[in-house]
């Protein structure tokens, strides 16, 4: 019995880019996002942990991968 075990990603998890973007504009976007959303991580793990700890969380890089 063969099973395929290639990935598979769903189609809505495909991003869609506007033909007029170029790689440099999405780059871009895609930083600020990233950062607004490292932000938001922080800010609400601040509320109920020490700081000790939200600091530790941000030099492991889990302010940007939660």
């Amino acid at each position: 019995m063969n099973f395929d075990a290639s990935p598979r990603v769903p189609i809505f998890a495909v991003p869609h880019v506007h033909p007029s973007e170029n790689a440099t504009e999405i780059a871009k976007r895609t930083k600020l996002i990233d950062s607004m959303r490292s932000a938001q991580n922080v800010r609400l793990w601040s509320l109920y942990l020490p700081e000790d700890c939200v600091n530790t969380m941000i030099k492991m890089g889990w302010d940007r991968t939660a």
